[in-house]
C-alpha cells in the first residue's frame, strides 16, 4: 500500500484496528500511548512522533517498509528479506522484549 500522507497513515491504523475489533483503549495500552493520541492520529494529526506511530503500526501487525521510486521490477522482490524500520535503532521485538523486562524488574 502506498502511503502519501498523515491521513492515510491515520486510516490504515484506524482499518487495522478495526479489523482487530480493537477500541482505541486497547490499541493505546499495546501501543504505550493515550487514547486521545490514538484519536489523533487516526485523524491525521501530523504533529506526531514517528517513533509512536511506528509502535501503533507494529502493535497492530504491520511492517513499514521503504520502496525507492526507481525499482523497476518490484513484484518479482522478496520482501521478506527487507528489514523493517525500527525505532531508535533496535527492532521493535526486541524494544517489546526490553520494556517488559524492565516493567518485570520495576
Amino acid at each position: 500500500m502506498l502511503l502519501r500522507s498523515a491521513r492515510e497513515v491515520g486510516d490504515l491504523i484506524a482499518d487495522g484496528r478495526r479489523r482487530l475489533r480493537w477500541s482505541q483503549f486497547d490499541l493505546a495500552q499495546r501501543a504505550g500511548v493515550s487514547r486521545q493520541w490514538v484519536s489523533q492520529v487516526e485523524n491525521g494529526k501530523t504533529t506526531v512522533e514517528f517513533d509512536l506511530v511506528l509502535g501503533a503500526l507494529h502493535a497492530l501487525g504491520y511492517s513499514l517498509y521503504a520502496q525507492s521510486k526507481d525499482w523497476t521490477d518490484s513484484s518479482q522482490e522478496d520482501v521478506s528479506s527487507r528489514t523493517p524500520l525500527t525505532r531508535k535503532g533496535a527492532s521493535l521485538r526486541n524494544q517489546r522484549s526490553q520494556r517488559g523486562a524492565e516493567t518485570a524488574d520495576g
